[in-house]
């Protein structure tokens, strides 16, 4: 089965009832990527989370680590939280996070 549809990510069921998720080159950008994990649940988170980072990637953030692309994924949820957009949150932060003159 494709999931997410459409994204080329493949996900296909063993008989011990692990999952082996097939990315393929056009996300990974090299090489094609096979890793089984224990569950379908499991293989559907990844190969969501595989196929969020190549939509980012494509959209400007190329170059993040993981790590900064999940400050930039809660942040944003911080700031949907409190309704404002992240760029708003950063134009009345930062000006007040740094004085002139320090």
């Amino acid at each position: 089965m494709e999931y997410p549809k459409g994204s080329g990510i493949k996900i296909y069921d063993r008989k011990n009832g692990s999952s082996i998720v097939r990315i393929p080159v056009k996300i990974t950008g090299v090489l094609a990527i096979r890793k089984t994990l224990p569950t379908i649940g499991k293989a559907k988170e990844y190969a969501q989370n595989e196929y969020n980072y190549f939509k980012l990637s494509e959209k400007g953030l190329k170059g993040l680590s993981q790590t900064q692309i999940s400050e930039v994924q809660l942040a944003i949820k911080r700031c949907e939280k409190a309704n404002v957009s992240l760029t708003e949150a950063l134009d009345y932060a930062l000006p007040r996070m740094k004085t002139k003159g320090t």
